[in-house]
């Protein structure tokens, strides 16, 4: 039970830098495309895995690849993410995401009746 708990726990804090990764890189029309990319990563990688252990197996002869061979390509793609991901474009030289691609920001339009939490919990 607590190593789901861990598990979950650290596997939720990968989702808020991505999306701010995800702002700050495109634009608002080409974030539907990217954002659908990164979702089949999830599937992708899922569906990877099986394979990945197997050749485990095959290079190293033994069952115990099928932990230790997949978390070493894990390992090594974060610290090759590390190194190669830059905060933000400006970061490396380049223009804001909105002044590149010669889009408005949207302003946000302030409502002046607020629905309440119990309103949308209770009425939606």
């Amino acid at each position: 039970c607590i190593l789901a708990l861990l598990n979950g726990w650290f596997q939720g804090m990968g989702y808020p830098p991505y999306a701010k990764n995800m702002v700050t890189w495109f634009s608002r029309s080409e974030r539907g495309a990217w954002w659908s990319w990164w979702n089949v990563s999830h599937n992708l990688g899922g569906g990877i895995i099986a394979p990945l252990a197997t050749l485990g197996i095959y290079l190293f002869g033994t069952w115990h690849s099928i932990f230790f061979f997949p978390a070493l390509i894990s390992i090594v793609l974060a610290v090759v993410t590390f190194f190669l991901l830059k905060d933000t474009p400006q970061s490396c030289g380049l223009p804001p995401i909105e002044e590149y691609k010669h889009e408005t920001v949207a302003t946000e339009v302030k409502d002046e009746n607020k629905t309440t939490f119990k309103e949308i919990f209770y009425k939606y």
